[in-house]
């Protein structure tokens, strides 16, 4: 949860120096607010965002595209 608090600050501030997805999720959130005019629908939307960012912290870092197609076989 601590990296995933660090992630969602740099980008919330414009700190990008803090991790190398701050930017990404920075971008994602930005263009979300272009897709999706209800606030209630641009959450639920968002939620997704965060529930794969916190699985990419659980499950995936540091295995790459190998750790996922592995993972994808089961």
């Amino acid at each position: 949860m601590l990296q995933i608090a660090i992630i969602v600050r740099g980008a919330d501030t414009d700190r990008f120096d803090l991790a190398a997805q701050n930017a990404g999720l920075w971008a994602i959130s930005a263009g979300s607010s272009y897709i999706y005019k209800d606030d209630q629908e641009q959450l639920a939307e968002g939620m997704k965002i965060y529930d794969a960012l916190y699985a990419w912290t659980k499950f995936v870092q540091g295995s790459g595209i190998r750790g996922i197609l592995e993972h994808n076989k089961k």
